[in-house]
């Protein structure tokens, strides 16, 4: 089984890239941890500039904490296979006329080391083992074993879908997301 890394859709509107609320929700980086969350966890707020009817269009919207966070039909295709490897959040999500209903924020809950570090090419933060960034990334073949969805163990922000995810959404043509192979990165 092939593995992919979630990305924004080229098409997405850097316009309608919310904000994470930091001061009334609880902190974005215990979302990066791939841990199952305690149920009280949240609510997650997001604010977008945009009026409800600009985001309605778009099945994931983009975020500055990089948490996916998806629409009904986006959620009805990853919960059909994942339901396991995810976590849905209570969501509260803020426009500039109201409140956008039916959008769930994502909590991954799986840690899986896809990254072959011997065949990818990276740079560490300084005085550091962690990366900062890949300038090349190669996945080890079968990486998720039984999963559909993780973060990567080398690198929390990288999210990792196998080809079953990539195609469900493909064929219900969810937008605002986009699926590339590890070797794209650059």
């Amino acid at each position: 089984m092939g593995s992919y890394l979630w990305d924004t859709s080229d098409d997405y509107p850097e316009s309608c890239i919310g904000q994470y609320d930091k001061e009334k929700s609880p902190d974005r980086f215990e979302l990066r941890q791939g841990k199952r969350l305690a149920d009280d966890f949240g609510p997650v707020i997001f604010r977008f500039r945009q009026p409800a009817r600009e985001l309605q269009g778009w099945d994931c919207l983009e975020n500055n904490a990089l948490v996916p966070l998806i629409g009904p039909r986006a959620f009805e295709a990853l919960s059909k296979i994942a339901d396991t490897d995810v976590q849905a959040l209570t969501t509260r999500v803020h426009t500039s006329d109201g409140e956008l209903d039916g959008y769930r924020a994502i909590n991954i809950v799986r840690v899986i080391q896809c990254a072959d570090l011997e065949r990818s090419r990276f740079k560490k933060i300084v005085g550091s083992d962690r990366i900062m960034k890949f300038t090349s990334l190669r996945h080890r073949p079968n990486c998720l074993g039984d999963h559909h969805i993780a973060r990567e163990f080398e690198y929390l922000s990288h999210i990792i879908v196998s080809d079953v995810i990539r195609e469900i959404f493909s064929r219900a043509h969810i937008t605002g997301v986009r699926f590339i192979k590890s070797d794209e990165v650059r």
